[in-house]
C-alpha cells in the first residue's frame, strides 16, 4: 500500500496525464455518440416500418372478401391493438404547371389507421377538426379527394427548412391527375382533389400519394366490384413480442378460411405471416449494419492514436521519474509491482477518461437536436433537413449495449499504451540510478 502511495503520489504530479484523460475522454464521447446515431438511425427506420406496417403482415394468397369481418375478429383478440388492409401501388401524379412525379400511391382507411399512426396529428388542414378525419373535399363533395404528402407539393426553406404553410392551404381543393397501371396492364387515369396535406416526419411517406382504399382497389383490380384484401396488417398490445404471437394469429387465420370463407386448408399453408421487426426487409438493414461496422471501425482507427499519446506520455513521466522510481525499488518493490502500478495507473486513467467520455456523450446525444437547432439560429442554415433524410429529427437515444465494449476497449488501449514503458520502468537498477545521489 505504501509504495501504491508513493507511486500514485509522483504521477498525480504530473499535469500532462490530463492530456490522456481529455484524449481518452474525447475519443469514447466520439464513439459513443457516433454509434449511437447510426444505431439510433436504424432503429427508427425499423420503427417506422412498424408503425406503417404493424407488428405482423399477414399475406394471403388468395384476395380474402369481407375483411371487415376479419378485421372485427382480429381485434376481439386480447393480443391484438388494431388491424387494417394494406395495398401499395405507384404512378406518375399531374400537378399543376405540367409538373409530373412518380408517386408510390397507399391505399388508407382512415378510422382504422388510427391505431397504427396518429393521422390526424399529420394532416394540415383536418388537424384542428372536431370527429372523424377523411377524404372527402368540402366544396367538391362529388370528387374524389386525396391526401399528399407534403413533399409532393412543397419544397421547405432552403436555410430553415421550414414550409410555407399558407400556400400549402391554398392548394387545398386544386385539381391534380393520377394515371397509373392495373393488373392487367391497362392504363388508369384519375382526377383527383387535395383533400389534405400529409406530415408524416419521414422522407419516403411525404412523397406518397394516399387515397380511400376501396379506391385504390378498385384502380388497380378494376370494374366496382366490393374490395378484397390480400395483406393485412397487425398491431399488438404493447410489450408483446410478435414471435409468440405469430403462431396464435396462424391459427386465428386457419379457423377464419375454413370456417367462415370455406376455402381449402391449402390456402394457409401458402398464406405468410411476417413479422415486421425481424424479416421485412433484412439485406436492407443488413447492410446498413455493416455500413456502421465500417464507420466505427474507421472511428476507432482515429481514436487508437489515445494509445500512442500515453504511450508518449508515459514513457516521458518514466525517464523523469527514474531516481524516484529506483528510490521505491530500493524500499523493497519488485519489477512486477512497479510495472503493475504503471499499468494500472494506465488503467485508472482510462476509466476516468471514459466515465467522463460516458457523460459528454450522453449529454450530447440527448440535446443534439438542440444542438442543431443552435447551429440553425447562429450560422442560418440547417445541417438535418427533413426533405433530405428519412428522418424528420435525429435520434437522439443512447445506445447503452455498445457503451461497455467501448470502455473495455478504452481501458485496454490505455494499458497497452503504457506497457512498454512499465516494463522500462520495472527494469529500473536502483544501484546504476543512485550511485551518485
Amino acid at each position: 500500500m505504501l509504495k501504491l502511495f508513493l507511486s500514485l503520489r509522483y504521477l498525480r504530479k504530473k499535469k500532462i496525464v490530463m492530456l490522456s484523460i481529455a484524449a481518452v475522454a474525447l475519443s469514447v464521447a466520439l464513439l459513443i455518440v457516433v454509434n449511437s446515431l447510426f444505431s439510433g438511425f436504424i432503429k427508427e427506420v425499423k420503427q417506422n416500418y412498424i408503425v406503417q406496417l404493424g407488428d405482423l403482415l399477414l399475406i394471403s394468397p388468395e384476395p380474402v372478401p369481407d375483411y371487415y369481418n376479419y378485421l372485427d375478429q382480429l381485434e376481439k383478440l386480447d393480443e391484438v391493438e388494431a388491424a387494417t388492409v394494406h395495398l401499395y401501388s405507384a404512378g406518375l401524379l399531374h400537378l399543376a404547371g405540367g409538373d409530373v412525379r412518380i408517386v408510390t400511391i397507399q391505399g388508407v382507411e382512415p378510422q382504422r389507421e388510427g391505431g397504427f399512426a396518429d393521422w390526424k396529428a399529420m394532416l394540415l388542414r383536418q388537424k384542428a377538426v372536431t370527429g372523424d378525419i377523411g377524404f372527402e373535399v368540402s366544396d367538391y363533395p362529388s370528387d374524389n379527394g386525396a391526401w399528399l404528402g407534403v413533399l409532393l407539393v412543397g419544397e421547405p426553406n432552403e436555410r430553415t427548412d421550414e414550409y410555407d404553410m399558407e400556400q400549402l392551404r391554398r392548394l387545398i381543393g386544386s385539381q391534380v391527375v393520377l394515371t397509373t397501371v392495373d393488373s392487367a396492364a391497362n392504363r388508369r387515369v384519375l382526377k383527383l382533389r387535395i383533400s389534405d396535406i400529409a406530415f408524416t416526419d419521414t422522407y419516403f411517406g411525404d412523397q406518397t400519394l394516399y387515397l380511400p382504399y376501396e379506391l385504390l382497389y378498385r384502380l388497380q383490380f378494376g370494374g366496382d366490384q366490393e374490395a378484397h384484401a390480400s395483406e393485412i396488417k397487425i398491431k399488438l398490445k404493447k410489450g408483446l413480442d410478435p414471435i409468440a404471437v405469430k403462431e396464435t394469429i396462424r391459427r386465428h387465420w386457419t379457423r377464419f378460411v375454413v370456417q367462415d370463407l370455406g376455402w381449402d386448408a391449402g390456402v394457409v399453408a401458402q398464406t405468410r405471416i411476417v413479422v415486421v421487426r425481424d424479416e421485412l426487409n433484412p439485406r436492407y438493414f443488413a447492410e446498413l449494419y455493416k455500413q456502421m461496422a465500417v464507420v466505427m471501425l474507421i472511428f476507432g482507427v482515429i481514436c487508437s492514436v489515445v494509445i500512442l499519446l500515453v504511450f508518449c506520455i508515459f514513457y516521458m513521466i518514466v525517464e523523469i521519474k527514474l531516481r524516484d522510481i529506483a528510490i521505491i525499488k530500493s524500499c523493497g518493490a519488485t519489477s512486477g509491482t512497479v510495472a503493475i502500478i504503471f499499468t494500472g495507473f494506465a488503467g485508472c486513467v482510462g476509466l476516468v477518461g471514459s466515465a467522463l467520455g460516458i457523460l459528454f456523450g450522453v449529454i450530447v446525444i440527448n440535446n443534439i437536436n438542440t444542438i442543431e437547432g443552435w447551429v440553425r439560429v447562429i450560422f442560418g442554415f440547417k445541417l438535418w433537413r427533413s426533405s433530405s433524410y428519412i428522418l424528420n429529427t435525429i435520434p437522439n437515444q443512447v445506445n447503452w449495449p455498445a457503451v461497455t465494449p467501448i470502455v473495455a476497449a478504452a481501458v485496454a488501449g490505455c494499458c497497452l499504451g503504457a506497457l512498454i514503458p512499465a516494463i522500462v520502468a520495472a527494469r529500473t537498477q536502483p544501484v546504476e540510478i543512485l550511485r551518485y545521489e
